[in-house]
Order: C-alpha cells, then structure tokens, then sequence
C-alpha cells in the first residue's frame, strides 16, 4: 500500500491542547472510520515498524475494525503487540491514539477496543480548510470585473485563500483585489484585499485556480479570516459542520 506512515506526537502539552472531549472523540473516530480511511499503526516504543491499513468501523460499544489489504506483511512487533498507536493523517488534522486489546484474526479483519483518550491536532498555523460543506459561505469580489463575481472558495487559512473561477474571468500573477468580502445570507465582512500568488492551467476546459494571501490586512480582516478558518474547522471536528458560523465574528 503507497501510504506515509506518519508517528504520533508525545509533547505532553501537545496531547493535552488538542485532546478531544469523549463525546466530539466518538463522533469523530465514527465519522473517519465510515470514510474507509487508511491508518497507520505501530508499537507503543518502536515506530520503525509500520502498517498501514484501512479503517473499516467504529463503535463505542463494540469497537474498532481495520482492514487488512490481502497479502499484506505484519511485522512481529505489531502482531504481537496488544496496544498500539494509531495515527490517522487528514487534510484536516493529524488524529493519533493508542487502540487497546488489538486482535488480528481471520479473513485480515483487525479488531480493538475503543480508545480511552483520542488527539486531533492541528498542526500548522497557516493549515487551510475546505469551505462549509453546504456551500454557505460566499466571497464577493467587485469592482474589478465588468459585473460582481462570487468565485467558488476552494480552502481557507488565516491568511489566504484558494479560488476557483471560470476561464472568462482569467486573472495573472500579482492581480489585487480591494474590493473583497465575505458574505453569508445578508451579513458580510468588512473589506479586504487580496493579492493573486498562483494561477493555475485551464482544467476541464473552463475552469482555472488561484492562490490569493490578504494585502495589508487591517486587525479586523485578521481577525475575520481567522475565526472563519477556525469555526469551519472546529464545527467539523465537533461532527457538527453545519453550525460553521456561529463562532464567525463577522456573523
């Protein structure tokens, strides 16, 4: 299986910012495990031995269930081992705990108990986040086409955003916009600027990408940009993503 497998964070205080509360942690591990997400494991004290299978099920009562890929190799430390770490790698987070009483039956189905402590971390400042899955939220550039365009929002971080546009509003490198707000129903953010980094090739014959970071931001943009990300983010964890806005400050 080409899978990176990626070893758990031990920081202390790491675990312990990130540490997810029991019932956000069983919505959570049901959600990726119902995804077929691929997991890797290892010892406790020895993450030079790797697997890395697919997740299969989740229950807080019954357990978890990871599949096997045919053929696959199980290292004797990991056979052999009744804890081990689980690190499931996202575009949203690095999710890591230790499965207990793992159990390596028939048919290459791999079973544990439910975890008692489960980490979700975010690991870089500027991770962006995939836009509200109900396609709520809204940036409205005007000003500098011939009418208002609404580009689709591709991710979000603190300080920038990836858009999609289609091929007759074609922009170049170093385009700014100052013209640029968010928008969700009625409410909208104050204005910001936004400056074109990368613009990519047309793809699917009418439709290009760009990458665009905030230009002189004001502390409200900031703060605006960054409460978006960060809502968006937490209501997903929070297995609630729906309820994106209700930490946005300019909602």
């Amino acid at each position: 299986m080409a899978f990176r497998v990626y070893p758990p964070e031990l920081d202390p205080a790491v675990i312990e910012q990130f540490k997810l509360e029991p019932r956000k942690a069983e919505r959570t591990l049901v959600r990726e495990f119902a995804s077929g997400v691929t997991a890797g494991l290892m010892p406790l004290k020895d993450f030079s031995k790797k697997l890395a299978l697919r997740c299969a099920e989740a229950d807080s009562v019954t357990g978890l269930a990871f599949s096997l890929p045919e053929g696959t190799e199980v290292p004797k430390e990991i056979k052999e081992s009744k804890h081990l770490w689980v690190v499931i790698t996202t575009d949203q987070y690095k999710l890591q705990f230790i499965a207990p009483n793992v159990k390596f039956g028939n048919y290459d189905l791999v079973t544990s108990d439910f975890p008692l402590e489960v980490v979700a971390i975010q690991r870089r400042e500027s991770f962006r986040v995939l836009p509200p899955n109900d396609r709520t939220l809204d940036l409205v550039i005007s000003g500098s086409f011939s009418a208002v365009v609404q580009p689709h929002i591709l991710d979000i971080g603190f300080h920038g955003i990836g858009l999609e546009f289609s091929a007759m509003e074609r922009v170049q490198i170093g385009t700014i916009w100052s013209n640029a707000y968010f928008a969700r129903g009625k409410k909208s953010s104050e204005k910001f600027m936004l400056q074109v980094m990368n613009v990519s090739e047309i793809y699917n014959l009418d439709h290009f990408r760009v990458g665009c970071k905030l230009l002189t931001p004001t502390e409200q943009n900031l703060t605006d940009f960054e409460t978006t990300r960060n809502s968006i983010q937490n209501s997903r964890v929070a297995g609630q993503p729906q309820r994106w806005h209700l930490s946005v400050s300019w909602l």
